[in-house]
């Protein structure tokens, strides 16, 4: 069964509290994390093609929960990398998923995708995710 993952409320991807943001929902379930998306024209950087700044904030979204979904613990960005293959159209139905490669202490090591229902891959990211301290 997916469980929801929690919102921050400012957050651009997730926060129902941002106005400006995608308030997409997220969910988890055996370490992996997910979320789906149907870009509006708002969200293009040229000619019906997804601005690409939008699409790696989704993809650091499910990279920064996946290892939260495991561990219960809150993340931040270390690292990203983006590989863009394809343009996302406006309409076009994707879903994210992220996952953990490895752990090692602190740091997690995730990847991600996004592609839509028949499959077609339109970005892939690889990232470093790092444990918060407490405060």
């Amino acid at each position: 069964m997916k469980n929801k993952v929690p919102e921050y409320e400012g957050c651009f991807v997730c926060g129902e509290g941002n106005p400006f943001g995608l308030r997409l929902e997220l969910y988890h379930e055996d370490g992996i994390v997910t979320t789906e998306y149907t870009p509006k024209a708002e969200h293009t950087g040229y000619a019906d093609t997804v601005h690409g700044g939008i699409i790696s904030a989704i993809l650091d979204e499910v990279m920064v929960w996946t290892p939260w979904s495991v561990t219960g613990k809150r993340f931040f960005t270390a690292e990203m990398t983006v590989r863009f293959s394809k343009p996302l159209k406006t309409g076009v139905k994707a879903t994210a998923t992220g996952r953990i490669i490895k752990s090692t202490g602190r740091l997690h090591f995730t990847e991600a995708e996004l592609k839509d229902e028949s499959g077609t891959v339109y970005a892939t990211a690889t990232g470093k995710y790092i444990e918060m301290k407490e405060a």
